[in-house]
């Protein structure tokens, strides 16, 4: 019996130590440096906290240099460092620029035929995706008076949330936990950009409203755990991918219900115009199927709500460390229409310069992922195509190398010789990347640097900002503030 058990524990040695030499001398012929990796396992034996992910990649930089390699599992993932490089990466020219899925979601639409004929705009590949890309972005979106009209309801909307602020806060005008209030807040301009009526994402409170803000953020944190994390979910459902599953439900029962009243509502009603909403030129878009229209709708909706949200918070944080920042802005608002306009925003350049900054010092995207579709050189290594590459622009960002002072929050740097922002000012501002870049970019990028600039801009012409918590980032998926967030808003 001894005999048989040593032979046993003997021969599994042996076939482990085989599949190890094998997968070393795969390791290996990848020629770049990384962490130690394993079979089965490869680099994700390490014990990394998952919120503090941008410290790790900062951690792999400095350890191994502007090219490292991990392995999930046996499947490699390059992250580049360098300026030259992710610029080289980014602007490689692609009909189709194929950017990773988020593979839990993917698979759980693949897995919901009944309410999904695609994995939505943000995952799809190749043909599939330029389909959803050309049928969803809309020449609404290019319209001067549907820019208009934004601009008009903006200014209702932020004026209306100052008010929220003034009922809101207590008698020393603290608020606790002020970022619940700021996510209402961004998902009522969602609602606005995309379905042309407010009051779906009552900024006053809604407890419907409030428990899908609170599922999108359950969702970040599970493909942040899944992405990055150990694969078993692909094997049986973990808690991440329950979690997952049950919060993308919540969501596609909220918005969809939300769709369904309003076409019905607008049912009668004549709405081929020139200020026509998002939801009905979608609706009524030809070639696309009705599941892929509401997926879409409801990507939208969703999709940035907590971005923006974090977004606003950042800047919230830097203005309270830096009090004549908001000086600065309180004086360019004061040259500026009480009303403000799609011109005014324009000239708040001041503003604008904060709130690149702001993207650049605390951006809510830490990387870019791409998978080669060529072979290219990279800081002197050979990455060949078909490698999944993560672009880690936040990183890159804090280096001294790409802008001086790099840590200190300077929003003239912004600012060309005559005062004015420019953000091709600096030659380092490829890295500065909030809605993405090329064919992949955020089609309402426009739109929602519009929405920031009048939202700083009303909320310092109404109150001096104090940030009240300790700040720390921490990374969901997306990077954003620890929460809870307490603010103070003293009236002018």
């Amino acid at each position: 019996m001894e005999v048989h058990k040593y032979l046993l524990l003997t021969t599994i040695t042996t076939i482990f130590f085989y599949i190890y030499i094998r997968f070393l001398r795969k390791v290996k012929k990848l020629s770049i440096p990384g962490p130690l990796s394993l079979p089965f396992f490869g680099t994700k034996w390490q014990s990394i906290e998952m919120s503090k992910l941008h410290e790790y990649y900062d951690g792999l930089n400095k350890n191994y240099g502007d090219v490292v390699m991990e392995l999930n599992g046996n499947f490699p993932i390059v992250s580049i460092f360098n300026r030259q490089d992710i610029d080289k990466v980014l602007s490689s020219p692609s009909q189709f620029p194929f950017r990773p899925p988020n593979e839990i979601q993917t698979f759980y639409r693949m897995q919901n035929k009944n309410r999904y004929s695609s994995t939505g705009i943000a995952n799809e590949q190749g043909p599939e995706w330029l389909k959803l890309r050309t049928k969803l972005s809309l020449k609404t979106l290019e319209n001067r008076k549907f820019h208009d009209q934004f601009c008009n309801d903006l200014n209702d909307i932020c004026s209306d949330f100052n008010d929220v602020i003034r009922t809101v806060r207590n008698e020393n005008n603290e608020i606790k936990n002020f970022h619940e209030n700021l996510r209402l807040m961004s998902f009522e301009t969602n609602c606005f950009f995309v379905l042309g009526k407010r009051g779906y994402g009552s900024i006053e409170g809604s407890e419907k409203i409030a428990k899908l803000t609170d599922a999108n953020v359950k969702i970040m944190e599970a493909i942040r755990d899944t992405y990055y994390g150990t694969q078993f979910w692909k094997y049986f459902p973990t808690k991440a991918y329950k979690t997952f599953a049950e919060s993308e439900e919540l969501i596609y029962d909220v918005i969809s219900e939300i769709i369904e009243k309003i076409l019905i509502e607008d049912k009668e009603k004549a709405s081929d115009t020139e200020i026509t909403s998002i939801l009905e030129k979608v609706v009524n878009a030809e070639g696309l199927d009705m599941k892929d229209k509401i997926c879409g709708i409801i990507d939208f909706l969703a999709g940035s709500t907590e971005a923006k949200t974090a977004t606003i918070m950042f800047l919230l944080y830097h203005l309270s460390e830096h009090p004549e920042v908001q000086n600065e802005i309180f004086k360019e608002a004061s040259l500026l229409n009480e009303f403000l306009t799609a011109d005014d925003l324009k000239k708040a350049h001041y503003t604008r310069a904060v709130l690149y900054e702001t993207f650049r010092l605390t951006p809510t995207a830490p990387a870019l992922a791409r998978i080669l579709e060529n072979d290219f050189e990279l800081s002197g290594h050979h990455v060949k195509s078909g490698t999944f590459v993560l672009c880690q622009t936040m990183v890159a960002c804090l280096k001294e190398e790409n802008f001086i002072d790099s840590n200190s929050f300077k929003p003239k740097r912004w600012l060309n010789a005559n005062g004015e922002f420019d953000s091709s000012n600096l030659p380092e501002s490829s890295l500065v990347l909030p809605f993405g870049t090329g064919k992949r970019a955020c089609p309402g990028r426009k739109f929602a640097e519009v929405e920031l600039v009048a939202i700083v801009i009303k909320l310092v012409r109404a109150f001096k900002i104090k940030y009240e918590s300790r700040f720390d980032k921490v990374f969901k998926f997306i990077m954003t503030p620890e929460f809870p967030v307490d603010m103070k808003f003293e009236d002018r």
